[in-house]
């Protein structure tokens, strides 16, 4: 877990009544809940590497096994002291439950989104964590106009991340007179709610709901419905500004979890009461990986072209990169898994995606690390089986991608002890230092500007234009 999380001080690990305790259980098998934590790396401290919690169906109890040993709670006697986090029986003090609490602090701070996502009138109240109905335009009125200056910034925010999402040229939201709708001003045109449809009803409960709760998690099921294709991937990456820890979406769409996600799991009935959930298998081939997102209707709703990445940090760190130039939602950006494919024999499988679509681009690292010396053999031959392909490649004159940060986005993001790295510095040998899959983050904050002087904004300034 990130280190930024706390360890709960100051609250007792104990057990939380439920109104009705079997409520919690699944009502299609009759088993106790059973929940493993495994801990790897930095993670087992304390002596803790795995723990499993048991909690048998409708009891307030639960026992905490670990390394054989089981934990339970005396009556009237928490598991651990209010003021710390180890695990201990009487006086005698046990084990840290450090990293299990830092995973509790995480989940107990999540705002989970339903597949309903309604403003309109003739649905009320809450469903889950949301407000919906005529609830969410009262909520929605109070948070703007109402007496407290975060939530009226926080509302300032959503309609500016809908008007650039949407393209809007100028916007403002407000609640009908009558409180039942919500009041749209689009390019100085009036409109109401169940005028523009579903979608844009999609995005502002979403954000609305994400920027009040400011969520270490958020759980969203199907964040496709009712998106255009070119917006669903806008939806997540702009409720992942509001979620500290990340976003976790289930969805039908194979392609925008192949496009978004840096990992993905396969649920599947067993048969008998279970689910297996298990990785999803690497493509092995790149073209199979383009059939699987079905490309061809990628194309229909507005993307002309294919732009190849290392990784899935890679991903979303370009996609806002291509929003600096209007581009975000003309050219899909699909991730190579890694440096695996970056080698010089992989011609047959980029001729093949040659045949789907002609136009694809891809941009790798360079690795280098002077300005005196070339990329490794491995990059150099990869570049020359796409120019075989026809395909344009470019490598990054910098170390990395992290290494085109501006020291004042990295601020802006992570705070005044975080610099911006120097062009060959490696990530790992700064410090404090930050993980690359918050490099979007950075992305997001950088401006075309400071893109246009480098070699990377040049590239991407340049794609689908026949001089790449």
């Amino acid at each position: 877990m990130p280190e930024a999380f706390n360890n709960n001080q100051g609250r007792p690990f104990g057990w939380t009544a439920v109104p009705e305790p079997g409520s919690i259980f699944s009502n299609t098998n009759d088993r106790r809940l059973s929940l493993t934590f495994e801990f790897g790396g930095h993670d087992a401290v304390g002596g803790l590497s795995k723990a499993t919690v048991v909690m048998p169906r409708n009891q307030n109890t639960f026992t905490i096994s670990v390394e054989g040993r089981n934990f339970q709670q005396a009556p009237g006697q928490t598991l651990a002291p209010a003021g710390g986090d180890l695990l201990h029986a009487g006086d005698e003090q046990r084990i840290s439950l450090s990293p299990l609490m830092a995973i509790a602090t995480v989940l107990a701070n999540t705002v989970y989104l339903g597949s309903f996502r309604n403003a309109l009138v003739g649905a009320q109240g809450s469903y889950f964590d949301i407000q919906v109905g005529q609830a969410f335009v009262t909520q929605f009125k109070q948070m703007k106009s109402g007496a407290g200056k975060a939530q009226n910034e926080a509302i300032y925010q959503l309609i500016g991340d809908i008007k650039r999402i949407f393209r809007f040229t100028d916007l403002d939201i407000n609640p009908s007179g009558d409180d039942q709708t919500l009041q749209f001003f689009i390019n100085g045109h009036s409109f109401q709610l169940q005028e523009l449809g579903a979608g844009i009803t999609h995005f502002i409960i979403a954000l609305t709901a994400a920027s009040t709760r400011r969520p270490a998690l958020l759980l969203i099921d199907e964040p496709e419905l009712n998106l255009h294709a070119t917006m669903q991937t806008d939806l997540l990456s702009t409720l992942a500004t509001y979620a500290s820890y990340g976003v976790w979406f289930s969805t039908h769409s194979y392609g925008l979890a192949r496009a978004v996600a840096d990992r993905i799991y396969t649920i599947q009935p067993s048969g008998d009461g279970r689910a297996l959930v298990r990785p999803v298998e690497d493509t092995p081939r790149l073209s199979e990986l383009l059939g699987e997102l079905g490309f061809y209707s990628f194309r229909e709703l507005g993307f002309d072209s294919v732009l190849l990445v290392e990784g899935a940090t890679d991903l979303r760190t370009i996609q806002q990169m291509l929003r600096q130039y209007g581009k975000d939602h003309s050219i899909l950006v699909l991730p190579l898994g890694g440096a695996s494919l970056i080698r010089g024999d992989v011609d047959l499988e980029l001729a093949e995606l040659t045949r789907i679509t002609p136009k694809i681009f891809a941009v790798i690292d360079s690795e280098r690390k002077s300005g005196a010396e070339p990329p490794p053999p491995d990059r150099l031959a990869f570049k020359q089986a796409c120019e075989k392909a026809s395909i344009a490649c470019h490598i990054l004159e910098r170390r990395a991608i992290e290494n085109y940060f501006p020291d004042s986005a990295v601020k802006q993001v992570f705070g005044p002890k975080y610099r911006g790295l120097q062009p060959y510095e490696a990530l790992t040998d700064v410090s404090p230092s930050w993980g690359k899959r918050d490099n979007w983050k950075i992305a997001r904050a950088m401006t075309q500007t400071e893109l246009d002087a480098t070699d990377l904004g040049q590239f991407l300034a340049r794609l689908s234009s026949p001089q790449v």
